[in-house]
């Protein structure tokens, strides 16, 4: 009988592929600037493992253990400030497209403003967003506008349905942005890791899709290299601080959409400030969970994601494996 796999040893073997284990040889990439978000030396992808149907509170250890390990710090509020200062604006990009079982966690979301609020940012100044209002609601989520505490709103909440008036340009294509984009100091990244029908792997770098009114002009080829492309961006380039990807449930294959049949129970949550490092490690998740239900890998079925190797020549972080450092915690 075949000896079953914890999820422990999964996660072990799927990222080690794309990830050295050595804690020691480290040292965690922080960017507390604006100047820009690059890979310095070897980038770390912390994945957080919790118990089964994980609650608030396990969240909670998860997301402040992780940012501690991800930054060195002694306390899970020296983290976050070591990432954002208190004074900034700090929109938390979601992923609501998928609907309930598939977007974004709203208790990952919600446990996450509240510990930068513990931290001392201001709830008012916490925009949590996606595109549309009515997509976040069918996610789970509770709009607020005006009201106190955190933010909740979509794109089009804003005046002329909440896109910029002038068309920018990242790569060949060009593109309206959120005005959410703009009213952000800081943003953290909150995608769900799941399979794409053309682009292969939806997590974080393809979460931009969802800040621009036209994605659908960037789907050729894999998707690459206009999810590099758009990634070179200012907007989100020089904002961009964290992020923290949901892996509580994973669907390997079927999607962007829910379906069932392929979703994994993972109950993990990994945390990066190395956008293209976090999606190598996703990748490889990706590729061993479709492996275990007896699927090829992306590559084998025409949708690897190309535009990894294009963002590291770009310069925005690291896919090569030998430069990027996978700590696991469990709680």
């Amino acid at each position: 009988m075949k000896k079953k796999t914890s999820r422990r040893e999964f996660i072990k073997k799927a990222a080690s592929g794309a990830a050295g284990l050595g804690l020691a040889s480290a040292a965690p990439a922080v960017f507390t600037s604006r100047s820009g978000l690059y890979a310095r030396g070897k980038s770390r992808v912390v994945i957080s493992s919790a118990a089964t149907g994980p609650g608030a509170e396990e969240i909670r250890s998860v997301l402040c253990r992780s940012v501690m390990v991800l930054t060195g710090s002694r306390s899970s509020k020296d983290g976050w400030l070591k990432l954002f200062r208190p004074d900034e604006t700090v929109g938390i990009k979601v992923n609501a497209i998928a609907g309930r079982r598939l977007s974004s966690s709203p208790m990952i979301t919600r446990v996450l403003a509240e510990e930068l609020i513990k931290a001392g940012l201001k709830a008012e100044n916490i925009i949590v967003w996606d595109r549309t209002e009515r997509e976040l609601t069918s996610a789970g989520y509770e709009i607020n506008k005006s009201g106190s505490g955190i933010r909740y709103v979509g794109t089009d909440s804003f005046k002329r349905g909440g896109y910029g008036g002038r068309i920018q340009f990242a790569g060949e294509v060009g593109s309206l942005f959120s005005d959410i984009m703009t009213l952000c100091d800081a943003h953290i990244n909150l995608p769900v890791l799941k399979d794409h029908d053309i682009a292969g792997l939806s997590f974080g770098m393809k979460n931009w899709f969802g800040a621009i009114h036209n994605p659908n002009k960037y789907h050729d080829n894999n998707c690459s290299p206009y999810v590099a492309d758009l990634s070179t961006h200012p907007l989100i380039k020089d904002k961009l601080r964290l992020i923290v990807g949901d892996a509580l449930l994973v669907q390997p294959h079927g999607g962007p959409g829910y379906k069932p049949q392929w979703a994994v129970d993972l109950n993990s949550v990994l945390m990066a400030t190395d956008p293209v490092a976090i999606d190598a490690v996703g990748l490889r998740i990706l590729n061993e969970l479709r492996k275990r239900k007896g699927l090829g890998s992306l590559k084998e079925a025409g949708r690897y994601p190309k535009y990894l190797p294009v963002a590291e020549r770009y310069k925005l972080g690291n896919f090569d494996p030998s430069h990027i450092n996978k700590t696991e915690v469990t709680i």
